[in-house]
């Protein structure tokens, strides 16, 4: 019984966590992406299209608008249906854990680069996918 108890407060810890990470990652891809698509130079950011140059895209617009809807928005909504306790919040997590982190992935071969910020972001990622993952396992779908 002790065992099934601290599995379920560490479940409950990570849903939390991952979370309130999904809802800031949110807030920061919903201004990142309204930037980029306001100033598509990206220069309001202090980034170039020279970064680009790998890319299919010649100015930000296009990322920016993937980043403000998919990863904005998608974020926002997996960290919103964990705080509301809808059912559906670990196929949300694996769902934007997983896209968030392929973008990474897909950013950094494109601009054949690796900031360290995109590492973190990464990790965001892997840990909202592994938590709804693990959510999944047990059957769990609220706190």
């Amino acid at each position: 019984m002790r065992k099934s108890l601290t599995v379920r407060l560490r479940s409950s810890q990570a849903q939390f966590v991952g979370m309130i990470l999904l809802l800031v990652n949110g807030l920061a891809a919903l201004w990142g992406g309204g930037s980029l698509v306001v100033d598509p130079s990206g220069q309001a950011l202090g980034m170039s299209t020279d970064f680009l140059v790998h890319s299919p895209f010649v100015d930000y617009a296009i990322p920016g608008l993937i980043l403000f809807t998919v990863l904005g928005l998608g974020s926002l909504l997996a960290g919103i249906a964990a705080l509301l306790y809808w059912q559906w919040w670990p196929e949300a997590f694996v769902i934007e854990g997983g896209v968030i982190t392929g973008w990474i992935v897909i950013e950094a071969l494109m601009l054949q680069v690796v900031y360290p910020t995109q590492l973190v972001i990464a990790a965001i990622g892997l840990f909202g996918f592994l938590t709804g993952l693990a959510a999944l396992r047990q059957g769990r779908t609220s706190i």
